[in-house]
């Protein structure tokens, strides 16, 4: 699962440049395994109103 989320990444970043967003399918296989191993949930956003392509969301 590492490197099928590793090789979507990459694609999206040579295929995207970063215009867009990405959303990953299957993902929740890596937050059930960060959850067993003690980890607690996460969020986090970071908004950029003069640069849009710095804002990020992340969660799981």
């Amino acid at each position: 699962m590492k490197r099928k989320i590793y090789n979507r990444l990459l694609e999206w970043k040579e295929k995207d440049n970063g215009s867009c967003g990405l959303l990953l399918d299957g993902t929740s296989i890596v937050s059930q395994e960060l959850r067993s191993r003690g980890h607690k949930p996460y969020f986090y956003s970071r908004s950029d109103t003069d640069n849009r392509e710095n804002n990020m969301e992340i969660d799981w």
